[in-house]
């Protein structure tokens, strides 16, 4: 006998339910842009090494200190914010949807979550046209603004595409 104090989940298993199952949106695009800007910060000081390496230039050892400390504390952020993002995204219903997929983690549905609106896009295709991969849309000229997210359709393509390949789902 079924109550109202119990759903019944995706693969068949009871849930509680959630009063608000979508209101950590905001709080998941916050930190996935956070995520996103360490790591993209990590990526620069790890290439900034390499370009110094590569022109054979010797660093003082100060130098080399202060880009070992700086490398470390951006990991430490980024793993950190990555965890909240886990966390978050946890709590949120499309994400426990999306990391039950094979080869999807939690950071990674969060960070996809934090791109998609659910109350914004009425339909599929609007998600679509929005990551930048409907067929019917055009290509930007040289100059011209994109009518869709860079960063989603290299999140989504990128990303999402090659842990779903790796698995082989």
């Amino acid at each position: 006998m079924d109550d109202l104090t119990t759903t019944t989940g995706f693969y068949g298993e009871e849930e509680e339910p959630q009063e608000d199952a979508f209101a950590d949106w905001p709080l998941l695009r916050i930190v996935s842009t956070t995520v996103e800007r360490a790591e993209r910060e990590r990526v620069a000081l790890g290439n900034r090494r390499k370009a110094i390496e590569r022109n054979n230039a010797e660093l003082p050892e100060r130098a080399k200190k202060y880009l070992d400390a700086a490398e470390a504390a951006s990991l430490m952020v980024e793993e950190s914010v990555e965890k909240l993002l886990a966390d978050v995204a946890k709590q949120d219903t499309v994400c426990q949807w999306v990391a039950r997929l094979h080869g999807l983690s939690w950071p990674l549905a969060g960070r996809l979550r934090g791109w998609l609106d659910v109350e914004g896009r009425p339909t599929a295709g609007a998600f679509w046209r929005f990551a930048g991969l409907d067929p019917t849309q055009h290509k930007p000229k040289k100059g011209e603004k994109c009518s869709y997210a860079r960063r989603l359709k290299a999140l989504v393509c990128f990303r999402v595409g090659s842990q779903i390949w790796k698995q082989r789902t």
